[in-house]
């Protein structure tokens, strides 16, 4: 590998975006982009990106599985001081992770012709529903009514 190659591995390391390791290993910003996808591709780039990651699980003792189980735990957590914002936030790691929030393709938040989205919510059991009403009534009568009593994600109170 060329030294800036090696660069762009380390700055790959540090926050796994390509676009900006390679701005920060000294490539052109405006071809950084492209750049750090062929970089990605590489075998042995990617080979060195895997051995590094490999050392940080093991030197770490934390594996991919224990930050997925995490954050699973979070998304999932409706008890005592629990956070919406945190919750949404672990949903979207998570997304991310399985590969569902890739962020060259653009999320639709509108419905047909822009009008509203339609849910069909017939196959929810009862306590689902009950779980999503108490949920709709809490963000409507805002942040003081999270403090009352959490609701866990099997939907008991």
């Amino acid at each position: 590998m060329t030294p800036k190659q090696v660069r762009f591995v380390d700055e790959y390391l540090l926050d796994l975006n390509a676009t900006q390791a390679a701005i920060r290993a000294g490539y052109s910003a405006k071809s950084a982009r492209s750049i750090g996808e062929e970089n990605l591709t590489k075998p042995d780039i990617k080979t060195a990106i895997q051995i590094r990651q490999a050392s940080r699980e093991k030197r770490t003792e934390i594996a991919q599985d224990d930050v997925v189980k995490g954050l699973l735990s979070e998304a999932k957590y409706f008890g005592s001081g629990a956070s919406p914002s945190a919750r949404v936030r672990a949903w979207e790691l998570l997304g991310k992770h399985v590969g569902m929030l890739d962020e060259r393709y653009r999320l639709e938040h509108s419905g047909p012709s822009g009008g509203p989205i339609r849910l069909t919510m017939s196959r929810l059991s009862d306590a689902d529903l009950n779980t999503i009403e108490t949920i709709l009534a809490r963000a409507e009568a805002g942040p003081s009514a999270e403090a009352g009593a959490g609701v866990n994600a099997g939907g008991a109170a």
